[in-house]
């Protein structure tokens, strides 16, 4: 269905090569569906009933560059390629 284009994409956003390089570049903020500004990459965690220590090592892990690019550019349709044709395991 295409109207629920833009809902697809906000559950399930693909990210190309090139838009993850861009990332580290990124210094204009964005507006999410709230009207809240982030800088596309970095968001947070919803907290719950404590969990900050899990949502500090994932933050944390965010920021580990190989690690973010990885599962940014990972496959999400279960195909075992993401958008550059590469083919995962």
């Amino acid at each position: 269905e295409p109207s629920l284009q833009d809902i697809r994409l906000a559950l399930h956003p693909t990210f190309t090569s090139t838009q993850v390089q861009q990332l580290d570049h990124q210094t204009e903020l964005v507006r999410d569906l709230f009207g809240r500004r982030y800088l596309p990459g970095y968001v947070g965690l919803n907290n719950l009933n404590k969990t900050d220590y899990l949502n500090c090592v994932v933050q944390a892990l965010g920021h580990v560059k190989p690690l973010r690019d990885f599962f940014l550019l990972a496959p999400t349709d279960g195909s075992g390629s993401n958008d550059d044709g590469v083919t995962e395991g």
